[in-house]
């Protein structure tokens, strides 16, 4: 009789503990749709791919600063949208400012330098972006 009786708490604290599980579930995916919704206010372009060992040229025009920036909850990574024209489209260019490349940009633009060439090395967490002087 009391081996039923701790079966059955047994199955109780489970059931609670599901419960609970299911509703911090529930919890995080309505918060994380209201973060999909409330991504930011920016253009919602197709991204600036790069391909690894191959330049890939963009210019930024002076109308799109300042950046739009983004704050990745997930990462906790900052980015920066940079609206950038490659091959006569317009893309988003998401850089994480703590990026050298995303330095560099910034510098160029100071100078005036709206037209950009980048090669990118490496692949995953080896990723190295260089900006390419003319």
């Amino acid at each position: 009789m009391e081996e039923i009786q701790k079966n059955n708490e047994q199955e109780e604290e489970e059931k609670h503990d599901t419960e609970k599980a299911t509703i911090k579930l529930k919890d995080w995916l309505k918060d994380e749709l209201e973060n999909t919704n409330t991504m930011g206010d920016f253009d919602k372009l197709p991204s600036l791919q790069f391909v690894e060992n191959q330049t890939v040229e963009f210019s930024i025009s002076h109308e799109d600063i300042p950046f739009k920036t983004w704050n990745d909850p997930v990462n906790k990574v900052l980015k920066k949208i940079i609206p950038v024209t490659h091959e006569d489209i317009k893309k988003n260019l998401w850089l994480n400012v703590k990026n050298p490349l995303y330095k560099e940009i910034l510098e160029k633009l100071n100078k005036g330098i709206t037209h950009f060439k980048v090669l990118q090395t490496g692949t995953q967490s080896n990723t190295k972006y260089v900006l390419v002087e003319n």
